[in-house]
C-alpha cells in the first residue's frame, strides 16, 4: 500500500513539472524579416528598427526608402514592444512618427497596432535552405 502512495506521488510530481513547461515557444525578439499580410509589403526588423525591403502589392505615394517604417522598437514586456510608426501624409508627403505597440498572436503573426489606423499583420518570413 506504501509502494503505491509513493508511486502515485510520484506521478503527480513529475506531471507537474512537466505541465508547467509551454508547449508553445515563448517570443524574445521580433526581429527577422516579415511580409504584410495586406500587401506582401516586406520588412526587416534589426536592432530595434524596421526597413521596408519590397513595398510589395500598394506602392507608398511618396518615396519613403530612406526611412524606417517602424523605429525604437523597445520590449516592454514579455510579447510586447512599443515602437514609432511611420506616417506619410497624402499630398503634402510630409512624415512623422506616431507611438504603437507591437505583439505576436496566437498564430505567430507580428501585430502592429497604430492608433487611429489600422492595425497591421505580419506573417514571419521563413529562410530558406539551400539543399
Amino acid at each position: 500500500m506504501r509502494a503505491n502512495h509513493l508511486y502515485f506521488a510520484m506521478l503527480m510530481g513529475i506531471s507537474s513539472v512537466l505541465m508547467s513547461h509551454s508547449t508553445v515557444d515563448r517570443v524574445h525578439s521580433v526581429e527577422g524579416t516579415w511580409t504584410r499580410i495586406e500587401d506582401n509589403l516586406k520588412v526587416k526588423i534589426d536592432k530595434g528598427n524596421a526597413s521596408i525591403i519590397d513595398e510589395g502589392d500598394l506602392k507608398f505615394p511618396c518615396d519613403v526608402s530612406d526611412q524606417l517604417i517602424y523605429k525604437d522598437i523597445r520590449k516592454v514586456k514579455d510579447n510586447l514592444w512599443t515602437c514609432n510608426f511611420l506616417v506619410v501624409t497624402m499630398g503634402s508627403c510630409q512624415t512623422n512618427y506616431e507611438t504603437g505597440e507591437i505583439f505576436i498572436d496566437k498564430e505567430g503573426h507580428l501585430v502592429v497596432i497604430c492608433p487611429g489606423f489600422l492595425s497591421k499583420v505580419y506573417s514571419k518570413v521563413k529562410p530558406r535552405y539551400d539543399s
